[in-house]
């Protein structure tokens, strides 16, 4: 899933929750939701909001992204 999909999502269900969690708590139960890669990367950094939490998810993703369009055009380009 998308990060910023699944973090609409998370704030949607977040909001209709019936109890208050303090801001920690609301983080690691995000960063649990995201892919393994992209857990493993942001919990170096220990956000200590969502908003940080989320920006670091998108910054991941982005890299990841490029990561694998670069991998691609190298492996089509092998195939040549």
């Amino acid at each position: 899933m998308i990060v910023s999909s699944y973090t609409e999502d998370f704030n949607k269900l977040s909001l209709g929750a019936r109890r208050q969690e303090e801001e920690v708590e609301k983080v690691a139960r995000h960063l649990n939701g995201l892919r393994k890669g992209i857990q493993d990367e942001i919990t170096m950094f220990a956000p200590n909001s969502m908003h940080k939490c989320f920006q670091m998810a998108l910054r991941v993703e982005d890299k990841d992204r490029r990561r694998n369009e670069s991998y691609q055009r190298v492996k089509g380009n092998n195939n040549r």
